[in-house]
């Protein structure tokens, strides 16, 4: 980060870099990090990636009178170095629809750099080299330097740990985080597997092996497990109350796996109210479209 007396123009180069740039950087438009008084560079370098010329935006960025000559000339050069340096970038292994969507919507919500892997499900047996990386062949995998996580509720958490503060993670000293850790940990243990039985014996599986009686079972399960949810809205947006943090997250995406499978006819009006505030977020929408 710059010297507080420049930051702000890091704001003026995300600016400058959107609009000037508005076609190539559409899919970065919606992304500012408005919270943040200024952005990093890590985070411009996502902004201006599809600039041909890192040195002709610093200049753009220090030009037009923003600052006296002198400064503009120590800036520019330092600038330059910022975006031009190659930070390690988290990579995360990827299925669309699949609980690597948590991973993926929180790197969004965070404004985080990382590269993305898509792949066909199921990928053990659609992306060589995949068990290797991750032998139980199960997604996600998110890769950030020499630490390899599988578990989707446990990335977002170390994600939110890691690189905050953010208001996506909730302290231990705070009441709620015993709630917190619960509900993050709940929506997948809780929530999630009994629509990956209900997803296996109605549709995975070839139809001589498929077991209607484990799908109703298991849809029964799962319904008598979402009212706690439904009870927690009552009063709230959020889980966590006006708050939204990763536990509404990982939550949110065993609703959406429950849209996928047909199971949302079922949900109630504060669990239906719930999952459209989610996907309206803008991180959400561009998570599910990648």
């Amino acid at each position: 980060m710059l010297d507080a007396h420049v930051s702000p123009l890091y704001t003026r180069l995300a600016h400058v870099a959107v609009h000037a740039f508005s076609d190539a950087t559409q899919a970065v438009m919606l992304s500012p990090r408005e919270h943040m008084p200024c952005c990093s560079a890590r985070y411009i370098v996502i902004l201006i990636n599809n600039v041909a010329s890192v040195a002709g935006c610093c200049m753009l960025a220090c030009c037009g009178g923003v600052l006296p000559l002198p400064l503009r000339l120590r800036l520019r050069s330092r600038l330059y170095l910022s975006l031009t340096i190659r930070y390690p970038v988290m990579k995360l292994y990827h299925c669309k629809d699949a609980r690597s969507l948590r991973a993926l919507w929180t790197l969004e919500e965070m404004g985080l750099a990382y590269e993305l892997v898509n792949m066909k499900f199921p990928p053990r047996a659609t992306h060589p080299g995949y068990l290797d990386v991750n032998p139980l062949g199960t997604v996600p995998t998110l890769v950030d330097d020499d630490v390899t996580l599988t578990e989707s509720s446990a990335i977002c958490h170390y994600l939110a740990e890691k690189y905050g503060p953010t208001d996506l993670a909730i302290g231990v000293d705070d009441p709620q985080y015993g709630e917190y850790l619960n509900w993050l940990y709940r929506s997948d243990a809780t929530l999630t597997f009994p629509q990956t039985l209900v997803l296996r014996y109605s549709s995975l599986e070839p139809q001589e092996r498929r077991i209607p009686q484990v799908v109703a079972d298991y849809t029964q399960w799962f319904y008598s497990r979402l009212r706690s949810v439904e009870l927690a809205l009552e009063d709230r947006d959020y889980l966590l109350g006006h708050r939204f943090t990763v536990a509404d997250i990982a939550v949110g995406y065993a609703l959406m796996l429950g849209v996928s499978l047909g199971l949302d006819a079922k949900f109630k009006s504060n669990t239906q109210a719930y999952l459209a505030r989610l996907m309206a977020r803008p991180a959400c929408m561009r998570a599910c479209a990648l």
